[in-house]
This record gives structure tokens, sequence and C-alpha cells, in this order.
């Protein structure tokens, strides 16, 4: 309703400046991609959805700003003002916002406070944190995403993975197996299933759980590095448990 009544409105001043049509109409026909209808992702919006149809607003408030001021007497010292301040203010913003994009940790982190305490953050977070040796404070936000969403599976497969990375093998064993349970079509549980399982020296188990990962997703470069090395480590025991019986 709102876009109709300033489509009006537009449409209507259009005739005293054409450009407010062309801005405008180019705002409404790049904002149809980003509006959902098509979506790219986990994500149903993000921020830099809003840069090409921006583009529309911008050409409106230029061509604008250039009909409104064209008969003052010191309108390029006015522009030339205005324009240094807005660009000494974006100057500044994005130094606040590059200071957030230095590393994971940094990102995540100011990310979650934005977002108000999300589930998907504290996932994100607590994979930076296991990444920097963190563990402790990794599980802390891993548990605190599923106590905020308890059916959201990826934190219990982090909480598996963190498990994997600080050599409690069983443990994480048992964590994805389980996780196998509630999602039987899950490539990378699969994959990190038989890198616990080679890790333990079980092989033949490591291969099956490779294979499958690869059944699920044939171009997963990981599981197919994985399967090439528990393929060449079960051939090396295959042939030393072989060479005692020849020697006989």
């Amino acid at each position: 309703m709102q876009l109709a009544v300033v489509s009006a409105v537009i449409i209507y001043m259009a005739r005293r400046g054409r450009y407010l049509l062309v801005g405008w109409l180019w705002y409404l026909g790049t904002l149809v991609p980003v509006i959902g209808l098509v979506q790219v992702g986990s994500q149903a919006m993000a921020d830099r959805y809003t840069y090409l149809p921006s583009v529309g607003i911008f050409i409106m408030v230029a061509w604008g700003v250039s009909e409104l001021v064209a008969k003052w007497r010191l309108r390029k010292i006015v522009l030339g003002i205005l324009a240094g301040i807005v660009l000494a203010l974006l100057l500044l913003c994005t130094r606040m916002q590059v200071r957030y994009w230095q590393n994971d940790l940094t990102l995540f982190g100011h990310t979650l406070k934005a977002t108000g305490n999300h589930y998907v953050m504290h996932n994100y977070y607590g994979v930076a944190l296991r990444e920097n040796g963190q563990f402790g404070e990794a599980t802390k936000h891993f548990n605190e995403s599923l106590r905020i969403e308890p059916r959201y599976l990826e934190a219990r497969n982090s909480i598996g993975k963190s498990l994997l990375v600080q050599g409690k093998i069983d443990e994480a064993i048992e964590c994805f197996v389980e996780l196998l349970r509630d999602r039987a079509d899950w490539a990378d549980v699969y994959n990190n299933l038989g890198t616990a399982y080679a890790r333990q020296g079980k092989y033949e188990l490591a291969i099956e759980n490779y294979r499958k990962a690869l059944e699920l997703k044939p171009d997963y470069h990981a599981a197919i590095n994985n399967l090439k090395i528990a393929l060449e480590e079960q051939a090396k025991i295959n042939h030393q448990r072989k060479k005692p019986d020849e020697e006989k």
C-alpha cells in the first residue's frame, strides 16, 4: 500500500522532473530480485541487497538537490562543503565498521551483539572460538545455541567437531552417530565420523563413512581426500598382515 501511494506521488511529481520517475522505476525494478521472491542461501534478506536498488534513490536525491539549489548564488561552495561533510561522515562510519572485519572473532562477536542473542550467531561465534583454540568458550556458545533452538543440528555438529579437535574421539563418535539418527542425509557428519574412526585406526569404518558422504555429495573434496588417505592406510595394514603369511 505504501509503495503504491509513493509511486502515485512520484508519477504526479514526475511532470516537473523526469529524474524522479527514472530513479523510482530503477528502485522498484531492482528491488524485485532482492526482496525474497528468489532466495539465495539461508538468509531471506541482507544489507548488501540494498546497494543496487539504492542507486535509484541516489538518482532522485542527486538531481533533486541540483534542481533545488539551482538559483543559489553560492551553490557550488555550499554543495562542496556539504559533500565534504558527507564524505567525512562516511569515512568515519567505514573506519568503525572495518574494526569488526579484522577476523572471525571480531566479526561474529559483533554480529552476535547486533542480532540480539541469535542461535545461529552463537554457533558461528563458537566455531571462531574453536578455531582460536578456546574450546571451553566455544562449547558454551554451542550449548547456548542449542538452548535457544534445540532443533538446530548444526550446533550439535559443531560440538562433535570440537570434541574431535580436542582428541575426545569416543565422545565425538557418540555425538556424530546420534546426529545421524536424527538426520541420515548429512554428508559433513559422515565425513566427520569417518575422520573420528580413522584417528582410532578403524579404517574400514572410516572408509565406509567417507563413501556414504560421497554418495550424498559426490564433489565433497574433503571426503575424497580423506577417503584416499584411509584407503592408503588400510592397504598398508593389509600388506603388513600378508607379509608374515608369505614368509611362512
